[in-house]
């Protein structure tokens, strides 16, 4: 971006909203509105001057830097300067960046950052980072923070397993898979697990716990979704929506688990009991259709 003209200069505010991919080019009456590497109250990349003979062909000489994050270069033909935000290396969680151009230290520590081939940190701390694995295609790959795991395809057949408990699991995910609960829970009250998609796209989740606990879902959310339950999971509540949800519970051992449904011309055929009913709320066992807006019991 160039901003030659003598006269003031008003822009809008959504030109700055990516300000590090800004490099303004400033005419030297400028100079009273600039402080640092900001431009009338904007901060961007860097900022220069027009070169005596009215073009940017500056000799620029050494960096200096300004022990503010920032660093200034003189121009050998007009002495005019250029100010710029240190930038390039990479901070990491035991040292912070240095400048590719001026070689100091700038920034702050970076965040733990998890490598996906270990589950520790990638920065060698020796910091466990890991809350669950994807297995698929042969590899196993190690992932933190399953409430931002959304809207990220599994491949059919791909096996997620917990290695903590975890606050939810499951946004808008379609295919065919499995989840581990290995001993851990989910914690959410309200949508700790989201099963399926729109109905447009059919997904099968297969919940099992092969670990030492019974783990816990506090309530699962079933969009156009075949779900099967096993062994040592035990479900506090479960809401259908869509006529297609299946529910296999003919492996399931938990001991109740309250039912709603948001749709209209639900059947009880949907379910496979196994040892289970449903059970309406004066506790008669129901067959056939389920009335949306009423809670049952499976039991």
């Amino acid at each position: 971006m160039e901003l030659l003209a003598e006269e003031n200069i008003t822009l809008g505010k959504s030109v700055f909203d990516s300000p590090n991919n800004i490099n303004l080019i400033l005419h030297s009456n400028k100079a009273s509105q600039v402080d640092g590497t900001s431009w009338n109250g904007c901060t961007v990349a860097s900022i220069e001057y027009l070169c005596s003979d009215g073009t940017t062909n500056h000799n620029y000489g050494k960096a200096v830097n300004n022990g503010d994050g920032t660093h200034t270069q003189t121009c050998s033909i007009c002495s005019s300067t250029k100010v710029e935000r240190c930038h390039g290396g990479e901070a990491t969680c035991q040292k912070i960046a240095v400048c590719a151009v001026c070689g100091k230290e700038y920034g702050e520590l970076s965040d733990h950052i998890i490598d996906p081939a270990t589950g520790y940190c990638k920065f060698g701390c020796g910091k466990w980072m890991a809350t669950f694995t994807i297995e698929q295609s042969g590899t196993i790959t190690y992932h933190m923070n399953m409430s931002i795991f959304q809207n990220k395809d599994l491949e059919d057949g791909a096996i997620v397993k917990l290695l903590a408990d975890e606050y939810f699991f499951g946004w808008g995910i379609s295919g065919n898979y499995t989840l581990d609960m290995n001993g851990y829970n989910l914690t959410k009250d309200r949508y700790s697990l989201f099963a399926g998609t729109e109905p447009e796209t059919e997904q099968k989740l297969h919940l099992k716990n092969d670990g030492g606990n019974r783990s816990t879902i506090p309530f699962i959310r079933v969009n156009n979704c075949t779900l099967n339950i096993e062994e040592k999971v035990d479900v506090a509540a479960m809401i259908l929506f869509y006529t297609s949800c299946t529910v296999d519970l003919s492996k399931a051992d938990f001991t109740t688990c309250e039912l709603n449904l948001n749709l209209d011309g639900c059947n009880t055929s949907q379910f496979v009991l196994g040892n289970y009913a449903i059970y309406d709320t004066n506790g008669n066992i129901v067959t056939g259709e389920l009335i949306k807006g009423l809670t049952y019991t499976i039991k």
